[in-house]
C-alpha cells in the first residue's frame, strides 16, 4: 500500500484524499512549500528551469522510501522540479475554470480564516 504522505504518484488518489482528515498537506510538502516560500522568490527562472534527472529521481526515490532527507540542503530548482512532479501526478485539476467566480469571491472575504473556509467549501 502506498503511503501518501510522500512525493510518490498518489496513483490516482485526489487531493483531498492526500490531505487526510484535518485538511492538511502531508509533512514533506509542507516542508518542501516552507522553503520554497523562504528561498524561492529569490532564485530566477525556478519554476522554469530544469532539475538534474538523476537527481531528481534520486530524491523522490528517498522520498518515497521514506529517509530522512535534508530537504533545506537541496537546490531550490529541483525541490521545485519535485514539486511540479509531485502535482502533475494528482489527477483532475487543481484549479477548474468553472469555480472561477466561486475563487474571486473568496478572496474577497474580510479575513485569512474567511477566506480559507470559503475555498474549502
Amino acid at each position: 500500500m502506498r503511503v501518501p504522505s510522500t512525493f510518490r504518484d498518489p496513483d490516482g488518489m485526489p487531493l483531498a484524499a492526500l490531505c487526510g482528515e484535518a485538511g492538511t498537506l502531508p509533512r514533506p510538502i509542507q516542508e518542501l512549500l516552507d522553503i520554497l516560500h523562504q528561498r524561492g522568490p529569490s532564485t530566477e527562472g525556478i519554476f522554469r528551469r530544469a532539475a538534474g534527472a538523476t537527481e531528481l529521481r534520486n530524491l523522490k526515490e528517498a522520498l518515497d522510501r521514506g529517509a530522512d532527507v535534508d530537504l533545506p540542503s537541496q537546490p531550490e530548482i529541483l525541490l521545485a522540479a519535485v514539486l511540479k512532479d509531485f502535482l502533475r501526478s494528482i489527477p483532475g485539476k487543481l484549479l477548474d475554470v468553472d469555480l472561477y467566480q466561486d475563487w474571486m469571491r473568496a478572496m474577497e472575504r474580510p479575513s485569512q480564516q474567511a477566506r480559507v473556509e470559503e475555498l474549502r467549501v
